[in-house]
């Protein structure tokens, strides 16, 4: 493509299996790049209060041997403790913690031997799939059956009476009140309550979308990349949750998480062109 050759995937066999039937010849190979070994090592780790995120990971990745590359954006953690978990759910979990405390949102990938823990969309091509030109098939859904819209933090009751309510965070209330209730914890301050509040909004308190497509396949395309898609619905950025390429069929089937802060833009920009569109008087209707 374009300048010449470029490595796709690199991997280690983990499985083989040679069916010969017929005259006719099969082999299966299964393999998997360097991030594979993170979902099948367990480790103990202790870190005290205060620790960087970059810290963190470099300590998981090296007492591994695993080369890798984080560009994260470091926030201090709280006291963590680890005992017989996976790589892979440790470093997920500290990655929960940057994007819980405004850090942004991370993801782990492997490019050649390394492993990378890079911030999502941060190719410099972004492709664009159309229903009119280039889009074999689309699925969207769109759930807001269990959007929750305000949150009433309430203190434990000492009696039989009815608990205090302390604070009522509020999110999209636009789609109606539907409230849940977050008893707070004896331990727990008001704005810490205040934040796990924040934190039910940010998970519940929106439309859930599901999409997906079929389009002709571009092998470098990656999870975690950026792409724009217009279909029948509207026009938007997605985040590639995961792809899966065919190389006998020549397509790619991938799965995609909504932009959110990108479409903010997207949208700004459409209705601001309609709007310079509708004062334009210099062109016939």
């Amino acid at each position: 493509m374009g300048d010449g050759f470029k490595e796709i995937a690199r991997g280690k066999v983990q499985k083989w299996k040679i069916i010969e039937s017929n005259r006719d010849f099969y082999l299966d190979i299964e393999a998997a790049d360097n991030a594979n070994e993170l979902r099948h090592s367990q480790e103990n780790f202790f870190f005290t209060d205060g620790h960087t995120s970059t810290a963190i990971l470099d300590e998981i990745l090296s007492k591994n041997g695993v080369p890798a590359e984080i560009h994260v954006k470091d926030v201090k953690h709280s006291k963590k403790v680890y005992r017989g978990k996976y790589l892979c759910d440790i470093i997920a979990d500290i990655l929960k913690d940057i994007k819980e405390n405004g850090g942004g949102e991370y993801f782990v990938r492997a490019t050649g031997d390394k492993i990378e823990i890079i911030q999502r969309g941060q190719n410099s091509t972004v492709y664009h799939f159309d229903i009119d030109g280039n889009i074999c098939k689309v699925s969207e859904s769109f759930d807001a059956s269990k959007v929750v819209t305000q949150v009433q933090v309430v203190g434990k009751s000492k009696d039989e009476g009815h608990p205090k309510v302390e604070q009522t965070v509020s999110g999209k209330t636009e789609y109606g009140t539907r409230k849940v209730i977050y008893e707070r914890p004896s331990a727990e301050t008001s704005a810490e309550a205040e934040k796990a509040a924040k934190k039910i909004l940010s998970e519940s308190g929106d439309i859930k979308r599901t999409t997906s497509i079929e389009v002709p396949d571009v092998p470098t395309l990656r999870k975690g990349d950026k792409i724009r898609v217009r279909t029948s619905t509207g026009e938007s950025y997605f985040f590639v949750k995961s792809v899966r390429h065919n190389a006998v069929s020549r397509v790619m089937n991938l799965e995609l998480t909504e932009a959110k802060d990108d479409n903010k833009s997207l949208l700004n920009q459409i209705f601001s062109t309609a709007a310079g569109d509708e004062s334009d008087s210099s062109e016939p209707y």
